[in-house]
């Protein structure tokens, strides 16, 4: 059998700040605090960041939130952003990381060292370092996910959130179809959820476009489409991304009021206006686009804020977009829904489609939920529960029974409802989806 989840609650945890100074959003250029060296093949470097914790490791932390800054890359501010976020939803137990790309200009004083990563304008499309090393910035998000995996560092964690508005947007939605950390496989893997937040474009998979553009050679090159893709994407092809980002969890978190076709930060080349005339058109088509390239459902869905435009801070702290990064309830959104897991029919069409790339594979957790105590047992010692359960050939968890009882029907409960809200993508015998048993182990140490 194999083993999915191990998600351990913990009753007390150590306090969190659950706010900080507010930098203005003038003060840009303000250096991240806080570094760590990324190796990567073709060298390593020093990559900037800020955060309520280290990435050494954080023995409280449950959930990982990475919050990536737009094109004036003010990570300070997003940074700020994700405070205020995480003291609107009471998140204590929070790890808050906000990386930043630096530029060439921002590479001033003293305190800099010559290691430190740099990157072009380019570097939201995944475009290697200029200096000191040719390493990508989706080289440094695998960096991170690796190290958060890591349960001698990070022994809680059981979820890494990555999101982006704008430009930021624009690196989480390709680094979701190409990203390579977030597949690791085995016991030691946390989860990625992936939100999109008013991105200017998307990477399309074909030469399919809402709104085609005439006298537009460039239309599906990268980032708009794979052609000329950066060094880190290589090798790859549309239907083995394509096949790869429709499993994933991505979010599209998209704002109602973000319509200004004639916004300063807007992609107005013909590749961005084929993809529709504003923001939020373009998000629509592209879900619509999803949609219709696998009837059978993805592991993707949306929300859209009410009544916000273009701007990351009222886009992620409002309660739609806490409901979002959170994984609560999403009724306060003007709309939501799931594109739902990927089906019999769609895993079979995806694995024909990349030449049945990956004839055998088991089935794994693409999302884990971990299981909520009773807060009526808190301080009554510690519990196991062992539930065993089938992943059907649509990925949807079937006939979940106890294997091992903690003895408390209510720790029992909560154990197999966090099976049932998990996802899950089947096993793969031949090309075909096939149903499959598992096992999930639930740790609760209450007595803490």
């Amino acid at each position: 059998m194999l083993l999915l989840a191990l998600m351990t609650m913990i009753g007390a945890l150590t306090p969190r700040p659950l706010s900080t100074e507010t930098p203005q959003p003038d003060h840009w250029n303000r250096l991240a605090d806080r570094q760590f060296i990324v190796s990567a093949p073709r060298g390593s470097g020093i990559a900037r960041y800020f955060g309520n914790a280290s990435l050494e490791g954080d023995p409280s932390a449950q959930r990982a939130v990475i919050i990536v800054h737009g094109v004036l890359r003010d990570a300070d501010y997003y940074f700020d952003t994700g405070m205020r976020v995480i003291a609107n939803a009471g998140a204590r137990d929070t790890f808050l990381i906000a990386p930043q790309f630096l530029g060439p200009s921002d590479l001033k004083g003293p305190e800099l060292r010559a290691q430190t990563l740099r990157w072009s304008d380019d570097w939201p499309g995944g475009a290697d370092a200029i200096a000191p090393a040719p390493i990508s910035t989706y080289d440094v998000f695998d960096a991170m996910i690796v190290r958060l995996s890591d349960r001698a560092r990070f022994p809680r964690l059981r979820e890494i959130v990555l999101i982006g508005h704008s430009a930021g947007g624009q690196i989480v939605q390709r680094y979701a179809a190409a990203g390579k950390a977030p597949k690791t496989n085995g016991r030691r893997r946390v989860p990625v959820h992936f939100i999109v937040s008013n991105p200017s474009s998307y990477f399309y998979f074909d030469d399919t476009r809402p709104a085609p553009q005439k006298n537009c050679p460039d239309f599906n090159h990268w980032r708009y489409g794979l052609k000329g893709a950066p060094r880190y994407v290589e090798g790859s092809t549309a239907a083995s991304l394509e096949t790869q980002y429709v499993a994933r969890h991505v979010t599209y978190l998209l704002g109602t009021a973000d319509t200004n076709p004639n916004e300063s930060d807007l992609d107005r080349s013909c590749g961005g206006e084929s993809q529709g005339v504003n923001r939020f058109e373009r998000g629509k088509n592209y879900i619509a686009y999803i949609k219709a390239r696998h009837p059978g459902g993805t592991a993707q869905d949306y929300a859209f804020v009410r009544g916000v435009g273009h701007d990351n801070r009222h886009m992620f702290t409002s309660a739609c977009g806490i409901a979002v990064i959170f994984g609560r309830s999403e009724a306060s959104c003007a709309a939501h829904g799931a594109i739902t897991s990927q089906s019999a029919s769609s895993t079979l069409k995806a694995a024909r489609r990349a030449h049945c790339a990956t004839p055998y594979k088991d089935g794994t957790m693409t999302y884990g939920v971990a299981p909520e105590y009773p807060k009526n047992l808190r301080n009554k010692g510690s519990a196991i529960v062992m539930v065993r359960f089938t992943i059907s050939p649509r990925g949807s968890v079937q006939n979940p029974k106890v294997l091992q009882s903690s003895g408390n029907h209510e720790i029992d409960n909560a154990a197999i409802v966090a099976v049932e809200k998990s996802r899950f993508s089947p096993k793969i015998v031949d090309c075909k989806p096939v149903p499959s048993t598992y096992s999930f182990r639930a740790d609760f140490d209450l007595g803490q």
